[in-house]
């Protein structure tokens, strides 16, 4: 770090700036990174999180294929309206709902602690990959990588990799003709013309489509007459939810079979919050292997719907669970349980007493869960993009990408107080992997 630290120079950060937006890396408008350092994680501690999170990722992905089979689970994860039925039944083409997936998490003191899932195709993969790139295209950067024998994920080979491999295991022939599937304007446009370009770049023809203005006819899925074989849907399913009527040619598409969608439609509505609540509920007997319930009782706090009733404590006693959550304030976190983007989530500790029974009472109207705080790592200092010399403190969360059921990079988001998403106003860095 120090050796990184002493070549960020006015000159050294005002070239990484002049890279970065070169390569287009803003969301929203505003510039993505602010910072002019990348994480640095040893080589232990990313194969110590790796293992952790495959672990915990095969038990989410138990939890889901059990709440599939066996439908009266699907009230312990949410409430679905029948528009997320009708969803629910549809087959996918693709074989696995793994093929690109994020946990959030905290990583301190050698302990990984889970609080989050994004299961579909998750944001932020395009802009870390290429910040990574801008670091090392920056001579006096570059320099320092090579002095200090960094490496970086290749999360672009990781993304072509995996979109082929679950291709062509739903029996696809070739490459498929890919669609980039989003409302056209939004912040995240930038995301996936890097994407696009990727495949491009790969010998696979990919554009971007509006899910307004697909076509569906004799059993083909097209975009402004462009035929469509597999959909990269960055298309949230609360979106979906939210505007059923402009998403309707994409879910009949995918329910004829027109079409394959990456990730299943089906699989992407149990990605919420609640899913921890099927993981940390002892009296659920999940069938998983003893390592996995081991890095589910370390690295995954507990989690409930806000409900009245008695609920399982995390000490595993039966309590009052209004009662239990109104006394626990200082250590719980209340969150919406189907949005993203760190949007309404309430930081006990941050609130009065009053404020939080009011908050319970809030969250008691709609759908929300209650989640055990994951402790915050300890700040670190990061030099600034614009001003090297001014330094400002950051928590890291790390936050792995898995591709096929495998760690393929890490995204960490940069925050100052206790919500560590971008949408929010943090910011992010690359990570490069030191040997130990």
């Amino acid at each position: 770090m120090r050796a990184w630290d002493a070549a960020i120079t006015p000159q050294a950060a005002r070239a990484l700036g002049d890279e970065l937006a070169a390569r287009g890396l803003t969301y929203g408008g505003r510039p993505f990174f602010s910072v002019a350092r990348p994480r640095f994680l040893s080589a232990s501690g990313i194969a110590q999180l790796g293992a952790v999170s495959v672990l915990v990722m095969s038990a989410l992905a138990r939890a889901e294929r059990m709440v599939l089979e066996d439908r009266s689970l699907l009230e312990e994860v949410g409430t679905f309206t029948p528009f997320e039925q009708e969803l629910l039944e549809i087959t996918p083409r693709l074989r696995r709902a793994d093929v690109s997936v994020r946990l959030d998490a905290s990583f301190s003191g050698g302990r990984v602690r889970f609080f989050e899932l994004n299961g579909a195709v998750p944001g932020g993969v395009e802009l870390i990959h290429e910040s990574a790139e801008a670091f090392a295209a920056t001579p006096m950067h570059a320099e320092v990588l090579r002095t200090m024998g960094l490496r970086r994920f290749d999360l672009r080979g990781q993304v072509v990799r995996s979109l082929r491999a679950a291709w062509t295991s739903s029996g696809g022939i070739g490459d498929p003709v890919v669609a980039v599937v989003d409302w056209a304007g939004e912040g995240l446009q930038t995301e996936f013309e890097i994407l696009a370009a990727w495949l491009e770049a790969e010998g696979i023809e990919a554009f971007i489509a509006d899910p307004r203005d697909l076509d569906l006819a004799d059993g083909v899925l097209s975009h402004r007459g462009r035929r469509i074989d597999l959909v990269y849907r960055r298309l949230t399913t609360a979106d979906m939810v939210a505007r059923p009527d402009e998403c309707r040619t994409l879910v009949q598409a995918a329910a004829a079979g027109a079409v394959a969608v990456l990730d299943p439609i089906r699989n992407s509505l149990l990605d919420r919050k609640a899913i921890f609540a099927l993981l940390t509920d002892p009296a659920r007997d999940l069938g998983l292997s003893p390592p996995a319930r081991a890095a589910v009782r370390r690295s995954v706090p507990w989690t409930r719907l806000v409900r009245e009733g008695t609920a399982t404590a995390p000490d595993g006693g039966r309590v009052d669970l209004l009662a239990h959550l109104r006394s626990g304030r200082e250590h719980l976190v209340l969150k919406p349980n189907h949005d993203y983007g760190g949007r309404g989530v309430h930081l006990g500790w941050e609130l009065s007493a009053h404020e939080w029974d009011r908050a319970l009472d809030e969250a008691l109207e709609g759908e929300w869960v209650a989640q055990e705080a994951v402790p915050l790592p300890p700040p670190v200092a990061y030099p600034g993009l614009e001003d090297p010399a001014e330094r400002r403190d950051y928590h890291e969360s790390t936050d792995p990408y898995l591709f096929l059921g495998e760690l393929g990079g890490v995204l960490t988001r940069l925050s100052a107080g206790g919500v560590a998403n971008v949408t929010s106003g943090a910011t992010a860095t690359p990570a490069f992997i030191v040997d130990d």
